[in-house]
């Protein structure tokens, strides 16, 4: 089973990298930064801004230019549009890489659980022949996983006591390398902190992908659908649950139904794909493509995104056709997605989120590395989720949770565009972020969008009832999103 999902990987890989653009960047100047920089949309510093670079990043620039507010640096333009000042840096031949970069290791499979749960252990293959599939090892203390962490590879390779700061109990952690040393392999911190993998629970790690209705378009007279519940749905013979069960279809089994609903109740539908004819429940684990109207304030032109809480379903659209299609997780119990039209606001290409400081003890989280992020309101995004594959049922804080290889998927085919070094990029005027609607089955939802630099302006419609204030914390280093 392991060595089917890495051949079907490797096919969404080499279509994704078929799609890259050429290197205009080695046409450029480039220069690694010794500082993280936030870009501007005109050469001067204000207090709106349309990204932000990290440290250690190559960008590559259209030379100097003349502006305001840059003493001790100069300014620059930036290709990706956008101007910097440019301080601390050395010119560089590499090109600017797109973020994020993705870590070359093999973590367990959602089905490999239960044994790695168990055992410890899990089937690992060789850098070689591992597809990346997150920019991050993830990893936390569990059970009788409790770490020690130490302060640096050589410590913990002298022998040394544990470092003193051993990081709170609840931290979800992000690791950005493993090693491998005399005494066991070790997970690597940002900082340079290690802790032996053998002693931290390793998060599996899912290679669930929607599908692409261009590049794998469905036959006439037939629509997409999934297995969306944790204990698989039953297929009856007929659309009736006294029917006969003639088998019980496998969480996330990709499912193609007849147009038409079996029952005038709208609840079982017809499975076309399988080799048994049957009807899948739609209270009994089965997520269907429900389609509404597009909204008159969302152009016939434009790709936008469809989010349908009722069936945990997103749809990327070009004006009425639907060209991608996958299933999510939204807001669980007490943590309500909020419904109406949005747009994204800004991208990252990863960040740490956290509880709310009235949390209550028990509900208290601190995430870090979550990739592909993608914001429409205040404290709430699009983003992919590491720590469980719940698609098709509601599991987050309140944000639109996706798989890896979804939430990737979308952030590169989604606006505004994340230049290649950029960590952040925010919409602008000139350049809008995607469109995206947020509904319960259908209901009706209100146009919620704002101005463009309402976020710089304190204008950023909170859809929260009691927003917190945002904690100090290191420069684009977390986000206010829920989860």
């Amino acid at each position: 089973m392991r060595a089917q999902a890495l051949f079907l990987l490797l096919g969404v890989l080499v279509a994704l990298v078929a799609q890259a653009a050429p290197d205009s960047a080695a046409l450029r100047e480039r220069y690694l930064l010794g500082a993280g920089v936030h870009v501007y949309p005109t050469a001067a510093a204000g207090n709106a801004k349309r990204g932000f670079i990290h440290r250690g990043q190559v960008v590559a620039v259209d030379g100097k230019v003349a502006g305001k507010g840059c003493a001790k640096g100069s300014w620059y333009a930036l290709m990706g549009g956008g101007y910097a000042c440019l301080e601390r840096i050395t010119p560089s031949e590499l090109s600017p890489a797109p973020q994020p970069v993705l870590v070359n290791f093999d973590a367990p499979l959602p089905e490999e659980y239960r044994n790695y749960a168990k055992t410890g252990k899990w089937e690992r293959s060789p850098p070689d022949q591992t597809i990346p599939l997150v920019p991050f090892i993830y990893a936390k203390r569990w059970r009788a996983w409790q770490g020690p962490f130490y302060t640096s590879l050589k410590a913990f390779e002298q022998g040394a006591a544990p470092a003193e700061d051993q990081m709170e109990p609840h931290r979800k952690f992000r690791f950005v390398d493993v090693r491998q040393t005399k005494k066991g392999e070790v997970l690597v911190r940002p900082d340079g902190m290690v802790v032996p993998i053998k002693n931290m629970y390793v998060y599996p790690v899912t290679n669930f992908k929607g599908r692409d209705l261009e590049l794998s378009p469905l036959p006439e007279g037939r629509i997409p659908a999934w297995v969306g519940g944790y204990d698989g749905a039953p297929l009856y013979t007929d659309p009736d649950a006294k029917s006969t069960v003639l088998a019980t279809l496998e969480y996330h089994t990709v499912l193609e139904l007849d147009p038409t609903p079996g029952d005038a109740a709208g609840r079982f539908w017809k499975v076309l794909n399988l080799d048994t004819i049957g009807y899948v429940d739609l209270q009994k684990g089965a997520r269907r493509y429900a389609p509404q109207p597009r909204n008159p304030e969302i152009s016939v032109e434009e790709e936008w995104i469809d989010i349908d809480v009722d069936q945990q379903m997103l749809t990327l659209y070009r004006g009425d056709t639907p060209i991608y299609i996958t299933m999510v997780s939204t807001g669980k119990v007490g943590y309500g997605t909020p419904l109406g039209i949005f747009r994204i606001s800004d991208k990252m290409a990863w960040t740490d989120m956290q509880s709310r400081d009235d949390a209550e003890e028990d509900d208290v989280y601190w995430v870090e590395g979550v990739p592909w992020t993608m914001h429409f309101a205040f404290r709430y995004a699009l983003h992919a989720s590491w720590w469980h594959w719940g698609y098709g049922n509601k599991a987050s804080h309140g944000c639109v949770n996706l798989s890896p290889l979804d939430a990737r998927e979308i952030f590169d085919r989604s606006r505004p565009a994340l230049p290649p070094g950029w960590h952040t990029v925010y919409e602008m005027e000139q350049d809008l972020g995607t469109t995206i609607r947020i509904r319960y089955g259908a209901e009706p939802v209100r146009d919620r969008r704002g101005a463009w630099d309402a976020r710089w302006k304190g204008r950023w419609a909170s859809v929260d009832p009691n927003p917190p204030k945002p904690k100090a914390k290191p420069l684009e280093e977390a986000s206010p999103s829920g989860g």
